[in-house]
């Protein structure tokens, strides 16, 4: 578990700031600085047909990826992987 507080000021290090919808927990994937790091946060888990906004779940795990964390990236993969195919 990682706290509101902390997801929000790892957004601060990876996004333009401003740029998240503090109201509906999410915000623009363009808006991350880094191409690897919304290549990696447009693929961790489905999101149906927009790949534009990214959640706080998807938050959660791309800080535990980058800060080597632990966390259930391998449930959230197979749920992408189990979207797509059903797809």
């Amino acid at each position: 578990m990682v706290d509101k507080p902390t997801l929000l000021g790892f957004w601060g290090v990876i996004a333009e700031n401003e740029s998240r919808d503090h109201v509906n927990s999410k915000g623009r994937v363009s808006c991350i600085i880094g191409p690897l790091y919304r290549l990696i946060a447009s693929s961790i888990t489905a999101r149906g047909k927009s790949r534009q906004w990214f959640t706080s779940g998807d938050l959660f795990l791309l800080y535990c990826l980058l800060y080597k964390r632990p966390c259930a990236l391998a449930h959230g993969l197979a749920q992408y992987f189990a979207y797509v195919y059903h797809r």
